[in-house]
């Protein structure tokens, strides 16, 4: 399974809500997972669909 940091990283994430610091790292890993979570739940694994993207 690929990694959910590898769709998107925290550090992409932090920059897009402007946060600096590590405060907050678990909790934002956490909602990403359970982001990634709902859309598998909607639409099926990304797996499949991330391998035939990346180079």
């Amino acid at each position: 399974m690929i990694s959910t940091l590898d769709i998107v990283s925290l550090a992409d994430l932090k920059a897009h809500l402007n946060v600096t610091t590590e405060d907050d790292d678990t909790l934002l890993t956490d909602m990403l997972e359970t982001a990634r979570g709902y859309v598998e739940s909607r639409c099926g694994l990304l797996d499949w669909m991330l391998a035939s993207v990346r180079p």
